[in-house]
Parts: C-alpha cells; sequence; structure tokens
C-alpha cells in the first residue's frame, strides 16, 4: 500500500507483461506523478525505459521480452530471440532482441532493440508464448544484418531444407524489407541470385549428375498451382525429384507420394525420385537412365 493507492492491481498486470507496467497502466490505478517517484526513489520500483517501470524482478529472458514487446510500440520479438523461440538452431547468443516501427530511439533494460523503418506487416508476425514473434522468413532476412555471413548461409539453409520456411517466403520478406543502406541487404541478394539457394545436399547432388542435360530447377508443376519439381524436362514431360526422406512402405508419408505420382501420371508427366544412394553409388547410371526417358519421350 501506498498512501491511498494500492499496488495489488497493478501487480496483477505486471505479471501479465513480464514484470513492468506502463506510466498510463499506472496513472490509470491511482498513481500520479509525485507517488510514481515516490515509489521509483523508494527502490519499490525500477525505471526500465521512458514511461516503463519494472514492479517484478525478471526471472528469465522471455520476462524481459514479453515486457518488452507488452510495453514499447508496436514491438515484436526478432532477430535471434525470435530464432531460439521459433526453433532456427546453430545461431549464436546475441541477447534478447525486439524490433520496433518507426525510426524513434526507444530502450529497454537488458533488451536490445532494433527498429524496422517499413514496420513488420501482418504476415511477418506470429505468436510465440503469448509474444508478437517474427516468423521463420522475416526473422531469417533479418538476422543476415547482424551475424556472420558463414553461420548464416549454414542457419537459413538448414531452416529451408528443414522446412521451417520456403524460399517463396523468404523472397516475398526480402522484396519487402530490404533495399540500399539496409543491413544484409547484399546478403540477401546474393542468396536469393544462387539458383541452388535453399537446396538439400541431395538437390545439390542431383543437379551435378544431371548438369549435362541441362534439366529446368523448380519448374511449375503443370498439374498442381503451389508445387515445383525440383527438376525438369518440359519437352518430355519428365520430373525428377531429390528424395531425401527416410523410405516408408506404409503410412502417410508413403501415400502423399503416391497421390501427387499420380497426379502426375493423369496430366502426362513421369516422376522419377532419386535417393542419396542412387546418385552416390553409381551416378553415371542414373545419368544414363535419365537421358534415355528423356530421349524416348521426345521422340528423340
Amino acid at each position: 500500500m501506498n498512501g491511498d493507492v494500492s499496488n495489488v492491481d497493478l501487480i496483477g498486470i505486471a505479471a501479465m507483461q513480464g514484470g513492468v507496467v506502463t506510466r498510463a497502466q499506472a496513472m490509470d490505478h491511482g498513481h500520479t506523478r509525485h507517488t510514481i517517484d515516490r515509489e521509483l526513489r523508494s527502490g519499490s520500483w525500477g525505471r526500465v525505459s521512458k514511461g516503463v517501470y519494472r514492479l517484478i524482478p525478471a526471472v528469465d529472458v522471455d520476462d524481459r521480452l514479453l515486457g518488452a514487446v507488452t510495453t514499447l510500440p508496436d514491438a515484436v520479438v526478432s532477430h535471434t530471440s525470435a530464432a531460439r523461440l521459433l526453433g532456427v538452431d546453430g545461431l549464436p547468443d546475441l541477447g534478447p532482441s525486439v524490433t520496433v516501427v518507426g525510426t524513434t530511439t526507444h530502450r529497454f533494460d537488458g533488451v536490445v532493440v532494433h527498429r524496422a523503418g517499413v514496420g513488420v506487416p501482418a504476415d511477418h508476425r506470429t505468436v510465440v508464448r503469448r509474444m508478437p514473434t517474427t516468423t521463420v522468413a522475416r526473422t531469417l532476412v533479418d538476422l543476415a544484418g547482424v551475424v556472420f555471413p558463414a553461420v548464416w548461409h549454414e542457419v537459413i539453409q538448414t531452416a529451408v531444407v528443414g522446412g521451417l520456411t520456403s524460399m517463396r517466403e523468404v523472397r516475398a520478406v526480402a522484396e519487402l524489407v530490404c533495399g540500399r543502406g539496409r543491413a544484409g541487404s547484399a546478403l540477401m541478394r546474393e542468396f536469393l541470385g544462387n539458383p541452388m539457394a535453399g537446396a538439400s545436399a541431395l538437390e545439390r547432388r542431383v543437379a551435378v549428375v544431371l548438369e549435362p542435360l541441362h534439366p529446368v530447377r523448380q519448374f511449375p508443376a503443370p498439374w498442381d498451382g503451389v508445387r515445383r519439381l525440383d527438376f525438369a524436362f518440359p519437352q518430355a514431360r519428365l520430373g525428377v525429384e531429390a528424395d531425401g526422406r527416410k523410405w516408408h512402405s506404409t503410412g502417410r508419408s508413403f501415400q502423399s507420394d503416391r497421390a501427387r505420382d499420380h497426379a502426375a501420371l493423369d496430366a502426362g508427366w513421369l516422376l522419377v525420385r532419386l535417393t542419396h544412394a542412387d546418385v552416390h553409388r553409381d551416378p553415371d547410371r542414373i545419368l544414363r537412365m535419365v537421358a534415355r526417358l528423356v530421349r524416348e519421350r521426345t521422340g528423340g
């Protein structure tokens, strides 16, 4: 109790906000400029940033992040903190990080605050542990400006191949936010300009094996408005898929593959699935087989 002002309700609000409250919230619950100053002088409250006060000690990183995204204007967990929440591995610990929209400088004790002049639109956001968080694609684009290129290349490659995001999503984010003067933009342009960007180790190996035949990479499947073929010979209506998943004779993955293969056959296409063993044990045989299929299906 502070005079005739009770902090009980305010502490309840702080508990839901990572231990902090804003000046406006304090005044809505009966505090004045003088009572707030008294709480700060007594040490009962701690000043976190302009107009933000800590009533409950931060127990962990998530407390600090929750406090920051709750009290800073339009803030979102980002960079390595977003990567941790989203399961993107292989990054150094650069401390708790959030991004605020606009060019105004904001501070939050114990948290790195980045600024996003072009904003963080709704489709670049998700929610993890009650906190607004940048999506995997937006996180990877943001990280291009803060980690070493070699580390970033490994992380984005793993995330795309592992299915956490797609090259289409990364490209869409980069086209919106990257530009002259933005850290990481040159690295993003270099990565997106590589025709094998986002390809798995198996896809890169298949590309080497089939290179003499000059297949088309990431060819849109004519029977599916979303799907793309790893490699295609459109005139032969022949597709080649790098199948890196473990083979199962039963189960959902097997049925899904068969359904896709049948859809291709219905459209007059033949799909060839290649595994690691295929392209490493006898790559010459694979090259001869695909070359023969191309000749047979084009009348050559």
